[in-house]
């Protein structure tokens, strides 16, 4: 074993070094992506870079993606497409299918693939955190309407890890912002986000509320169990110690230095590795929905036959039948009512198309 001394030393220099590959990295990916006349997708795009260079093998990270639920009540919680739209989302790539729609201007996938999302914006201000959180907050009322875990715990092998979609909050820097102002809100909202970031000044918090905060007992405890001398678990606390230590704690939130390497770390502990990911519920609710329109047609074809047949009009058109209604020469619901029973009779027996 190294000597005390000499093992902190080394631990120490390591991950200096590596932040520094870190921080290196992110402000190479921000000079790539840097478009004046489009800031806020240039960095959407620069993060992306980022967490596909360490994440490829298991997410696919989209920008500027919707999100579908189970039961489509995405149409409802958001007040339209373009407010469904999250800045950086990771599917995961063993999701099956793995999907993305695309419609207009917009692309959406399942939110049962998603493994995180990330509202990421250049500064940090209150009104950006607060946008972000209401953000975070319908995802959140997404999952809670579906009773959503997309995850089972069985397969994660991590310890305690997130069984949902994982909310992330990120920003490049800050300029000038009350910090005690920005925990007080994190701290009344703690159900809604999981991780926070900002990324030049190296700070990071993780909620109270991910499971994954209890890592240091963990660590702690993994090492008492390995049957070491004192003295050697002493050097290996030591590598605890240089991560914890360097906490603030402000409105009961730990804000801690060494920030793209925790935000990376808790990623990778927080979210679980799973065989396969279903996706398939919202192709179901789009089947269901594709039957339904054609058999809706079918009716309203059968309904248009019955109005030309009493009034003579062969193949009568929309304009034709709101006409013969309108002129009072026929009540729909006694023309719905006789369609129906013939309708259901050929819908038994299989001889309506769908």
């Amino acid at each position: 074993m190294f000597a005390d001394d000499e093992l902190s030393e080394r631990l120490s220099e390591f991950l200096e070094g590596f932040q520094e590959q870190l921080r290196l990295e992110w402000r190479l990916f921000r000079k790539q992506s840097f478009n004046a006349n489009t800031k806020g997708a240039a960095l959407e795009e620069a993060f992306s870079g980022f967490l596909t260079k360490y994440f490829d093998g298991i997410y696919d990270i989209q920008t500027r993606t919707a999100v579908i639920d189970d039961l489509f009540y995405c149409v409802d919680v958001f007040d339209n497409p373009q407010q469904n739209e999250i800045d950086v989302l990771a599917m995961f790539k063993n999701s099956k299918p793995s999907i993305l729609f695309e419609a207009g201007e917009m692309s959406w996938v399942p939110l049962s693939g998603v493994a995180f999302v990330c509202e990421i914006k250049s500064n940090l201000t209150v009104q950006n955190l607060e946008s972000d959180l209401e953000k975070l907050e319908k995802i959140k009322q997404l999952e809670d309407k579906t009773s959503f875990n997309h995850i089972p715990m069985t397969f994660s092998g991590q310890g305690e890890v997130v069984d949902r979609t994982a909310r992330c909050l990120v920003y490049d820097e800050k300029k000038s912002v009350d910090m005690d102002r920005i925990t007080s809100i994190l701290s009344e909202n703690t159900e809604l986000w999981d991780l926070f970031l900002i990324v030049e000044s190296n700070e990071f918090i993780s909620s109270p509320n991910l499971p994954s905060g209890t890592w240091a007992s963990e660590y702690e405890e993994t090492v008492e169990a390995m049957g070491l001398t004192e003295e050697e678990k002493n050097e290996f606390l030591k590598w605890k110690d240089l991560i914890q230590g360097r906490e603030n704690i402000s409105n009961d939130l730990l804000i801690q230095d060494d920030g793209l390497f925790l935000f990376l770390y808790y990623l990778s502990i927080s979210i679980p590795f799973v065989p396969a990911v279903d996706t398939t519920k919202p192709l179901q609710m789009l089947v269901g929905y594709r039957a339904t329109e054609k058999l809706e047609d079918q009716f309203l074809i059968e309904f248009a036959r019955e109005i030309g047949r009493r009034s003579e009009i062969e193949n009568p058109d929309i304009d034709d039948i709101e006409q013969l209604i309108s002129d009072g020469d026929y009540d729909a619901n006694e023309v719905l009512n006789g369609v129906k029973p013939a309708f259901l009779d050929r819908l038994e027996s299989e001889d309506v198309d769908i």
